[in-house]
Parts: structure tokens; C-alpha cells; sequence
């Protein structure tokens, strides 16, 4: 394949860790600022999600569960009246990531067991 910068090729492998990484913070900080609001209960989904996806545990459970709590947060964003087009836009990026993390697997330094 021909390509300007063949060399970062070789670091292909590391995208789904990155990705990983970026989409478990972003649900932690939904989840931080659930729990301060009315569902607060929903916060402990959000965690579990971004813990499992963090450590690449059972992936595409955690990514489906991620999903799920985006897919609420959303709603009951939209409900109250506070859905900003920037938070739209990183749902919408997330739920992009998570669904290539559930086709692309963990990536390195997780610990995946198939189920």
C-alpha cells in the first residue's frame, strides 16, 4: 500500500487502546455530572460502563452498555432542555467509536475474555 508516512503504520495496533481510553473518560465525566443531578442513581451505569471499557474487560458488553447510557443521557437531555449541539456532537462521536470498538475488539493491554 502506498502511502506518504509508512512508518506510522506500525502503530495501527494501538488505535483501539486510544479510542478505549478517550470514550471511557468521556462516559466517567457523564456519569460525574449525572450523579450531582436528578438521576443520580444512573451515574453507577455510567461507571460500570466506563470501568469495563477502561480495562477492556468483556468489550462488547461494556461498549453495548455504553451505548445504553449515552443513548439515556441523550434523552434525558433532550427532555430537560440542555442539549447542546457540542453535546450532541460528542454523542454522536461516541457512539461512532464505540461501535467500531465492538467490530475492531480492545486493542492491546486489556484484558478481553471472549465470553
Amino acid at each position: 500500500m502506498k502511502t506518504l508516512l509508512p512508518t506510522l503504520l506500525d502503530y495501527s495496533f494501538y488505535a483501539p487502546l486510544f479510542l478505549r481510553l478517550y470514550v471511557a473518560y468521556y462516559i466517567a465525566s457523564l456519569g460525574r455530572e449525572r450523579e450531582k443531578g436528578v438521576y443520580g442513581y444512573l451515574s453507577f451505569v455510567h461507571y460500570l460502563a466506563a470501568l469495563g471499557i477502561f480495562l477492556g474487560v468483556f468489550l462488547q458488553v461494556a461498549a453495548i452498555l455504553g451505548l445504553i447510557s449515552i443513548s439515556i443521557e441523550y434523552i434525558l437531555r433532550k427532555k430537560d432542555n440542555s442539549l447542546t449541539k457540542e453535546r450532541l456532537l460528542l454523542n454522536v462521536g461516541a457512539k461512532v467509536i464505540l461501535i467500531s470498538l465492538l467490530v475492531l475488539g480492545s486493542g492491546p493491554f486489556s484484558i478481553d475474555l471472549p465470553l
